[in-house]
């Protein structure tokens, strides 16, 4: 078949495409913009891979990088090159700096007609070009105050308004977010901005020919107009994540800005009524809050999104009083789809799947807690820093032999204070006594409002022989007195511990 020119074998035709780019712009110095995507449609359009240089004139390098390559890469499946070791901005609204007029076309022709097929191909560019600067300039003639007031006659979704009162909802959500966050530094009146203005690109011109372009373009015309780096970068990206492993906001205002967007299409969906089934997600409703569950991740942010969607959902019933949903019913719908989002980001970063089991235990105060993304974040960092100590599985073993104890208690697994409780008049040997002030010492650490969860581990690793001495035949007790009194007492002991081994996870499942 090689014969005839057609090289069979996919594996094959790929390897010639990647290694024939890699060699051209190593020739001429420069980095191909190549993506995995890019590349698989281009193998699957070739049968027989020949590489063809162009070349576009100077005069398109007063257009973005991104609108360049957007043509390049997507309409045209064209190898943009770039300059190595170039600064990079996203606000940039020239490319000079950026990307050479020197591309790579992959051609399925014959040799001999390379030189018309590359005038062919640079040809179309030119038009291609041609046209998005004009849409720049038309752009540019026009204030995003007036692109915003267009948004007026965009339709959203059916019942929920048009984008510019969504855009009023998200700034509602912006205003919620920073008042859970309270961050004395960051200046509200830009997230605000930032906020208002996040959608105002969805009227110009250039974003209605290339829709992949929407947000970039919003954060540069922004910065043409003269707002703040942070305003225009925070619109810039407030569409990212958008993918798996994608890159997130480079910004707490970005961050802000993105997770507002997200929740506000989740809100509206879910009170419209439409959820994800199965493999059903049209709205990308999950995409949507693994992207907010990471951003919160990533960047560490204070932010219980149980307590935001609980006033979100207040806001919305007044903003469309005719419709008619459950506030209960969305909110319990909204949060029990958050814990499966939560659980799935687990399991992406490959954590083991015990771990997750003891840390996402199913029991309603653990779900709550699991809600927590940046605790949550900080329970598992300490289990694992605290695997790496060679008496952890003693630990884990004592804690789970007072756990399997405790249920036989009527202790609630909330309870933490021995008041009430526990009556040291009862006990009958220094290991209780021991086991009492070990629980003092572990309410002191939760009685200032915030937990050290790699102290608490360091308290029970310190104080696991003074747990064993329980069990012990001569230093400990029997647990199941026949004296009622007694045996709750003690229960109650071990019930405390238990209590405060699951601050951090279900020992009990890491063990199974």
């Amino acid at each position: 078949m090689k014969r005839n020119r057609v090289i069979a074998i996919r594996k094959e035709r790929k390897e010639k495409i990647e290694s024939l780019i890699n060699q051209a712009s190593k020739s001429l110095n420069l980095k191909p913009d190549l993506s995995e995507g890019l590349l698989n449609e281009l193998t699957d359009l070739v049968e027989w891979p020949d590489l063809i240089i162009g070349k576009f004139s100077n005069e398109f390098l007063d257009l973005p990088v991104e609108v360049l390559s957007t043509v390049m890469k997507i309409h045209q499946r064209y190898v943009p090159l770039l300059f190595k070791n170039k600064s990079f901005s996203k606000l940039d609204l020239s490319s000079e700096k950026n990307i050479s007029t020197t591309f790579c076309v992959i051609s399925n022709g014959l040799e001999e007609s390379n030189n018309n097929i590359a005038k062919g191909n640079e040809k179309v560019l030119r038009a291609r070009f041609s046209d998005a600067k004009f849409f720049v300039e038309s752009d540019k003639k026009v204030a995003s105050i007036e692109r915003n007031e267009k948004l007026k006659s965009v339709s959203y979704l059916k019942g929920l308004g048009n984008i510019f009162q969504r855009v009023e909802r998200i700034e509602e959500v912006t205003k919620k977010i920073l008042k859970f966050l309270n961050d004395k530094s960051l200046e509200e009146k830009k997230i605000i901005e930032a906020a208002k203005y996040c959608k105002n690109d969805l009227c110009s011109e250039i974003v209605y020919e290339f829709s992949e372009l929407q947000g970039i373009m919003g954060g540069k015309y922004l910065k043409y107009e003269g707002f703040s780096e942070d305003v225009c970068l925070a619109v810039a990206e407030h569409y990212l994540p958008s993918f798996y492993k994608d890159a997130l906001p480079s910004t707490k205002y970005g961050a802000i800005i993105s997770i507002a967007d997200k929740v506000e299409t989740l809100i509206s969906i879910f009170i419209s009524g439409k959820r994800p089934s199965g493999s059903s997600d049209p709205y990308a409703l999950r995409r949507n809050l693994n992207g907010v569950i990471k951003i919160i991740w990533d960047y560490e942010l204070d932010l219980p999104l149980d307590k935001l969607f609980k006033e979100l959902i207040d806001f919305w019933k007044i903003v469309f009083p005719n419709l008619n949903f459950s506030r209960e019913t969305i909110l319990n719908d909204l949060n029990e789809f958050l814990v499966q989002r939560i659980v799935s980001h687990l399991e992406e970063i490959s954590l083991s799947k015990e771990l997750i089991k003891a840390v996402c235990s199913s029991d309603e105060l653990s779900q709550k807690r699991v809600m927590n993304i940046v605790d949550l974040k900080n329970r598992i960092n300490s289990i694992i820093n605290f695997n790496e100590k060679d008496n952890f599985v003693e630990i884990q073993k004592v804690i789970t032999r007072v756990s399997k104890l405790a249920n036989k208690s009527d202790i609630s697994r909330d309870v933490l204070s021995t008041r009430d409780f526990v009556n040291t008049k009862l006990f009958e040997k220094d290991c209780e006594f021991k086991v009492f002030k070990f629980i003092g010492e572990l309410e002191k650490l939760f009685s200032e409002g915030y937990c050290n969860y790699l102290e608490l581990l360091n308290l029970f690793e310190i104080n696991v022989n003074t747990i064993e001495d329980l069990f012990d035949n001569e230093k400990g007790v029997l647990i199941m007195s026949e004296d009622l009194k007694i045996r709750n007492n003690r229960l109650n002991l071990l019930s405390l511990i238990r209590n405060y081994s699951l601050k951090i996870a279900d020992f009990t499942l890491l063990n199974s």
